[in-house]
């Protein structure tokens, strides 16, 4: 089987999918038009909310599954966050800042 679907209930992210052994934090669409970048910024903000200590489950990557088309796009999350917050570095970073700003707002 290729995929293996976990689902938390209270999240809100839809489910964390497992690929091969990869975890994959997924926000299911169901739109057939191109997603807006707010989509990506809620998938990162997701992840960047996400409490290790707390959260009862892991994940190695964001993903997007397109219902409607059947298709999976992911990156790992690393990459994600390299590519939309450079100047974060790493993840761990990325969630300390943004955790640090949500206080403040």
């Amino acid at each position: 089987m290729p995929y293996i679907i976990k689902v938390w209930s209270g999240a809100d992210f839809d489910c964390v999918i497992d690929k091969q052994n990869v975890q994959i934090l997924t926000d299911i669409k169901t739109t057939i038009h191109p997603l807006p970048i707010e989509a990506l910024r809620q998938l990162i903000g997701y992840a960047l909310l996400h409490d290790e200590k707390k959260d009862q489950f892991r994940f190695d990557a964001l993903g997007i599954y397109f219902s409607r088309s059947g298709s999976f796009r992911y990156l790992t999350t690393q990459t994600i966050i390299q590519k939309c917050l450079p100047s974060l570095g790493k993840v761990d970073e990325a969630r300390r800042a943004f955790i640090h700003e949500m206080r403040l707002a």
